[in-house]
């Protein structure tokens, strides 16, 4: 009997300390459940999901650029982007150290890159990297081939441009910004960047281990929205051989650059828009100099010098202060305002002048007089009607706007100065705008570059819509007869006398470059514009070209007029039909 309750007693010790160590371990595990459940409940989550989730972003394809008469411009080419990338578990950290070198053998051998640089990357990034972009159907296929773990491919697009150089400086181009995203760089590219591009689609479902997507019943990715196609109003016919004659113009006249426009006056529809120097968009990363970039028919403001002279005649017509008949006297072949001396081109007097002789023989001295006629308001409020110093909105990403002082600030001799194109600067898309006036009977047309817009629900059509009416049909008519004069008996009609049919009107502008780091201007520096439309009672067509600082001469009648009439010749029966 002792024995037996000796033994009891000696069990309930054991039979308590095995309750409180079986008690402990329960408290644990449920601790530990408290803990993963409810305490870091979101980590644990978060690491879940980056194990067993595949996250995928779906390009979307961006539209094509047409060119009016239906060339392709612009379009996306399907291509791949390959990255090395392995989830955080054990098995593919393991599988991929046994096959580690296999596989950057393969990728650096099939890319051409260094295998120790390629090998330091990814132990740097060791779950993702990034190893090259725009990879091509065979080199997709030939790394398939071999079945390397980690390695992976996105769909994505590269932007072409089938023609080339062909409306570079319209176009613009497609580069990848801070951030690894595709952004649009300059002209329609830029500007209709949001229409162009769509929307990504996203998709989001489960993987197994090996990463492998498990289909479920709920699987519904976000799909992605194409973009929408631009149709421009650009004839890639005339632009071609614009851009070829601005081209063989700028060589021949010694100029650092230049630039054409072609515009329907009657519409605003741009015809032609050249830049010489220009670039490849397809090999955009090679130029040296990014100032290739820019279209200097939106981008670059300047004095354009006589150009403006039928806008100070057309003002004073319009106002009353002259007429037709009005006789201006140069006796000295300059003019006094306050201390200055403002002489004509040559410092020649050209006596008496009627409106008509003030442009054919670009006289500084009478434009002058005839714009001291108008106040500073005056003259002020018409160059905004003319559209100078204001952006065109013609739809392109670079474009920037002339300046001039408010009205305000000016004195006497600012208006003198402004009535012969100095003190004032313009684009030439305001120039060519501003002139485009007189051409259509005093109305001046939006200028715009794209025709349409087409989407795969519907499709926005662009309509010519008048901005300002800055003078009446009758000062129209009577300062482009005047302008048809400057053809006929100024020194344009040296080069500009083999098309009488055409009639022709124009006026040339010589302007001197402003220096940037003293008062004045530099010597022996000009920028040459010529502005022509055509037939003078009836315009189809308006054109300007610029040339900058040509070495040839420094007047606009040696080098700008011939480089207009080179490309008139070549494009007339495309824009004038008589």
């Amino acid at each position: 009997m002792n024995v037996r309750r000796n033994s009891e007693s000696d069990m309930l010790p054991r039979l308590i300390w095995v309750f409180l160590g079986f008690s402990i371990f329960i408290g644990l595990i449920v601790y530990q459940m408290y803990k993963w459940q409810i305490v870091f409940h979101e980590r644990y989550r978060t690491a879940a999901e980056n194990l067993t989730s595949a996250q995928e972003t779906i390009v979307s394809q961006r539209g094509i650029i047409y060119s009016s008469d239906g060339t392709v411009l612009s379009i996306d080419e399907p291509v791949w982007f390959l990255y090395f990338s392995i989830g955080s578990s054990s098995y593919d950290k393991k599988t991929f150290i046994e096959q580690k070198d296999t596989v950057l053998k393969i990728i650096s051998d099939t890319l051409g890159f260094s295998y120790e640089e390629l090998s330091a990357n990814i132990e740097k990034n060791p779950n993702y990297y990034p190893i090259k972009h725009f990879i091509d159907d065979s080199t997709k296929r030939a790394i398939e081939e071999q079945n390397l773990f980690g390695i992976h491919f996105e769909k994505e697009y590269r932007r072409i441009y089938p023609n080339g150089k062909l409306a570079a400086n319209v176009l613009g181009f497609v580069k990848k910004n801070d951030y690894g995203e595709d952004e649009g760089q300059y002209g329609v590219t830029q500007f209709y960047w949001g229409a162009l591009s769509g929307t990504k689609g996203y998709s989001l479902s489960e993987r197994d281990i090996l990463g492998n997507i498990i289909l479920e019943a709920d699987y519904d990715p976000i799909r992605p929205r194409d973009g929408k196609d631009i149709v421009l109003t650009i004839d890639s016919t005339v632009q071609r051989i614009v851009e070829d004659e601005l081209k063989q113009g700028v060589v021949e006249t010694g100029s650092k650059g230049g630039v054409a426009i072609v515009m329907d006056p009657k519409t605003g529809e741009i015809i032609a828009m050249a830049s010489y120097p220009t670039y490849d968009p397809n090999k955009y990363w090679e130029v040296k100099d990014t100032g290739v970039y820019r279209n200097r028919a939106v981008s670059d403001a300047y004095e354009y010098g006589s150009v403006n002279k039928p806008l100070t005649i057309s003002m004073a017509l319009e106002l009353g202060k002259i007429d037709e008949n009005y006789i201006c006297y140069d006796n000295y072949g300059y003019i006094e305002v306050y201390d200055y001396k403002l002489y004509t081109w040559n410092k020649r007097p050209d006596g008496a002048l009627t409106p008509a002789g003030v442009l054919q023989k670009s006289n500084n001295v009478c434009a002058a007089q005839i714009g001291m006629l108008l106040t500073p308001e005056e003259y002020y409020n018409y160059l905004v009607k003319f559209g100078i110093g204001t952006k065109s909105g013609i739809g392109l990403g670079d474009e920037v706007s002339g300046l001039y002082p408010n009205h305000t600030e000016w004195t006497k001799l600012d208006v003198a100065t402004a009535s012969y194109g100095q003190m004032i600067t313009a684009t030439p898309i305001e120039i060519i705008s501003a002139i485009s006036a007189i051409a259509n009977d005093g109305k001046r047309m939006q200028p715009y570059i794209v025709e349409k817009i087409v989407g795969p629900d519907e499709t926005l059509i662009v309509e010519p819509r008048v901005v300002s009416t800055p003078i009446s049909k009758e000062t129209a008519d009577s300062v482009s007869q005047m302008m048809s004069t400057v053809v006929t008996e100024g020194d344009a009609r040296y080069y500009l006398n083999e098309f009488p049919e055409y009639k022709i009107a124009g006026k040339t502008g010589t302007a001197q470059i402003a220096r940037i780091d003293a008062p004045g201007y530099q010597e022996g520096k000009t920028n040459v514009t010529f502005v022509g439309f055509a037939p003078y009672d009836n315009p189809q067509f308006i054109m300007l070209v610029k040339l900058e600082e040509p070495t040839t001469s420094t007047f606009s009648a040696d080098t700008v007029v011939p480089v207009w009439a080179n490309i008139f010749r070549a494009i007339k029966d495309e824009v004038v039909d008589l």
